[in-house]
């Protein structure tokens, strides 16, 4: 439905819930115009009850994906004035997906968990420059 990520599951072992929404930017960065107001509430909503929860976002030109947690998001929009990510952003501060193997085409989940133990779950310790 509409108001529903384009994915959503449960992370084992620890049974935690997993929502993203996927974007894959023609430019060099991810422009809030392509983010839809009930993408980011359903994504800040789970979050709030204990879920990863964001954007899986590929720059194909680059063959570079990332994860960008809600949170990182709303601080961006909050304490930013520009209207978009710009992908040397998510160079400096995130981990890029890695390549998996067998059936996982890209190891997503690696790269938030090596996010999350950088800047914590929540990502208060990320300054958004």
């Amino acid at each position: 439905s509409k108001g529903e990520p384009d994915y959503g599951g449960v992370l084992a072992p620890q049974g935690r819930a997993i929502f993203y929404d996927a974007k894959s930017p023609r430019r060099e960065a991810l422009d809030f115009d392509n983010l839809h107001p009930h993408q980011v509430t359903f994504l800040e909503r789970t979050a709030g009850c204990g879920a990863v929860a964001g954007f899986l976002v590929e720059f194909s030109l680059h063959r570079q994906v990332y994860f960008l947690p809600i949170q990182v998001l709303l601080r961006w929009r909050n304490e930013s004035r520009r209207k978009r990510l710009p992908i040397a952003f998510f160079q400096e501060f995130f981990t890029p997906a890695p390549s998996g193997t067998g059936l996982i085409i890209i190891d997503y989940l690696t790269a938030i968990e090596r996010q999350e133990v950088a800047y914590d779950p929540d990502f208060s310790r990320l300054t958004i420059p």
